[in-house]
């Protein structure tokens, strides 16, 4: 009861807060004063137990919620909705923006139980059953939420000012790395670097050996990709006289938009919840 007494007035409150109606309106709906309604916001009394149902139903949540024991998750939605209130677009989609900022930083922040050897840190995968495949799409926005045994990852994309110019703009400049990405062999180089035991400096020698080509062929594209800044390069004295030893901790940049690829390829009938429409991001015309 007096936990009850802590947390039921606030809750109260909040609730007929955000429905936007009076101690009196409320009272009105309940079949009890104003003068009640007062009381249970204050925590002078508690509504008797068979107002309960009628109150939840009213503030459209549950009775568990509105005693305090529900789940935090319905909590933090409606705490996101009342943050979204009376924006407008453009404004909803920067606070996006921020707010997912926010929550990958919170998610990569240090766990003190990490630090302990025999706990094995849950990967974003554990957790499918809740988070697997949402995709929205909009004249105003796109985002996809992607979490399975393939990947992890949620990106946002909106309108600029720029309205994409740099697609045709900077076409010279992308389609040699897109030509060099499309290479089967390419995009085996391009996972080993990514791996976490693969080392960070390499010869054309070891990495033909992994990837299974031939040390010629390795050392082409990798002398490709030190061209287009996803490898360094520097000539170097070994044992076994001058040699070219690469280097690279990986591009997240191309990571991600191969992630995409492959979902947009591989994974679409995979949704598990999506909303999609138009998505004319570019706001430029054919003109009469």
């Amino acid at each position: 009861m007096n936990n009850l007494i802590e947390i039921m007035p606030d809750i109260l409150t909040r609730l007929r807060t955000q429905k936007g109606v009076t101690q009196e309106e409320a009272a009105a709906n309940f079949g009890v004063s104003n003068k009640t309604v007062s009381k249970w916001e204050t925590g002078a009394s508690l509504p008797e137990t068979e107002y309960l149902p009628n109150i939840a139903d009213y503030y459209g949540v549950t009775v568990n919620e509105l005693c305090g024991r529900e789940t935090a998750v319905k909590e933090i939605g409606n705490q996101i909705r009342q943050e979204y209130s009376g924006l407008s677009s453009t404004e909803a989609i920067i606070k996006s923006f921020r707010l997912a900022h926010e929550v990958v930083l919170a998610c990569c922040a240090p766990r003190p139980h990490y630090s302990d050897p025999e706990i094995e840190p849950k990967t974003l995968s554990n957790y499918s059953e809740y988070f697997n495949r949402s995709l929205l799409a909009c004249n105003n926005a796109f985002e996809l939420l992607l979490n399975s045994n393939h990947a992890n990852m949620v990106v946002m994309l909106a309108g600029n000012d720029d309205n994409f110019n740099w697609l045709t703009e900077k076409a010279e400049a992308l389609s040699p790395v897109l030509k060099f990405l499309s290479e089967p062999d390419a995009l085996k180089i391009f996972k080993l670097i990514h791996t976490r035991d693969f080392p960070a400096e390499f010869t054309a020698n070891h990495m033909a050996k992994i990837a299974e080509i031939s040390e010629e062929r390795a050392a082409e594209l990798l002398d490709d990709a030190v061209r287009h800044k996803i490898c360094g390069a520097e000539d170097v004295h070994l044992k076994d006289g001058l040699t070219k030893l690469y280097s690279s901790e990986g591009n997240g940049y191309i990571l991600s938009a191969l992630t995409l690829i492959h979902e947009w390829v591989c994974g679409l009938s995979f949704h598990m919840n999506a909303v999609h429409g138009a998505v004319k991001l570019i706001k430029g015309g054919a003109t009469a």
